[in-house]
């Protein structure tokens, strides 16, 4: 299993607007990355992260649904979780890989490997290659309250009281 590192999101910035964190992109010295944005974004922010030696700034424009963007590195790829999307950076190109929507909001990243990765979002676990395909999907009919991961099975309730168990292929 490969461990990546959590971008810490102390770093995340908050903005009054679009147009505060487009100046403040024009006052970036570094790398600027193309503005992700969410469906009915009224939040708006920027993340900086510094990697051997490049200065990035990725601005953010989300619904804000109580949940900040989850950013990570892994081996030379960014992945930005946020609301109904999942976002691979290339960091050496500084380029989009892939965008994926998700069926419901992102919640968290859960595990990383050589070739893939497995995220939660509010009503499932859905694994991806690290190019944006996917790989396999478990969804269920509520929002997770609580799950674990015990020898490749995911079981766990959700907010109404159902159980539900799944054997990761």
């Amino acid at each position: 299993m490969t461990k990546p590192i959590k971008i810490n999101i102390d770093s995340w910035k908050n903005c009054s607007s679009r147009s505060e964190v487009d100046e403040l992109a024009l006052k970036f010295k570094g790398f600027v990355l193309d503005t992700v944005i969410t469906e009915g974004a009224n939040t708006w922010g920027f993340l900086t992260v510094d990697y051997e030696g490049k200065s990035i700034f990725i601005p953010i424009g989300y619904a804000n649904a109580g949940l900040v963007p989850e950013v990570v590195l892994v081996f030379d790829a960014i992945l930005i979780g946020i609301n109904e999307k999942l976002i691979g950076i290339d960091i050496e190109k500084l380029l989009a890989t892939f965008i994926y929507r998700l069926p419901t909001i992102f919640h968290e990243f859960i595990e990383f490997n050589e070739t893939n990765f497995t995220i939660r979002d509010e009503t499932g676990f859905i694994c991806l290659s690290y190019q944006g395909m996917k790989i396999w999907e478990f969804i269920i009919d509520d929002i997770i309250e609580t799950f674990e991961i015990q020898n490749d099975v995911i079981t766990g309730h959700t907010f109404e009281g159902k159980e539900f168990q799944f054997k990761i292929p």
